[in-house]
């Protein structure tokens, strides 16, 4: 098992955010020798996204591309779907129970 952090308690850099939940982290970013990024379901806007982070100052910074719609797709969906693309590193309890 991976020893980065679950970010439970971490912040984001631009906005406050109420209701997001993290589900895992991924195993790769798509791109070659590039480590996982966390993923997070943000209930509010019914979007799944990645975030990049600054460990020091432990924050988040969503990656704005990477937003997937739940509205559309189900978080299951989504869960398996980014699975299938970049893998899982690591799946926070949520992200096991929904995938």
């Amino acid at each position: 098992m991976s020893d980065r952090p679950q970010y439970d308690e971490w912040e984001f850099e631009e906005q406050h955010r109420h209701d997001v939940e993290w589900l895992g982290t991924t195993a790769t970013t798509g791109t070659e020798g590039a480590p996982g990024m966390p993923v997070f379901l943000d209930r509010e806007r019914n979007e799944v996204f990645r975030a990049e982070t600054d460990v020091e100052r432990q924050l988040l910074s969503e990656v704005t591309e990477s937003t997937r719609s739940t509205a559309e797709s189900s978080v299951t969906e989504v869960i398996q779907n980014i699975g299938d693309e970049l893998g899982w590193e690591r799946l926070s309890e949520f992200g096991e129970e929904n995938s």
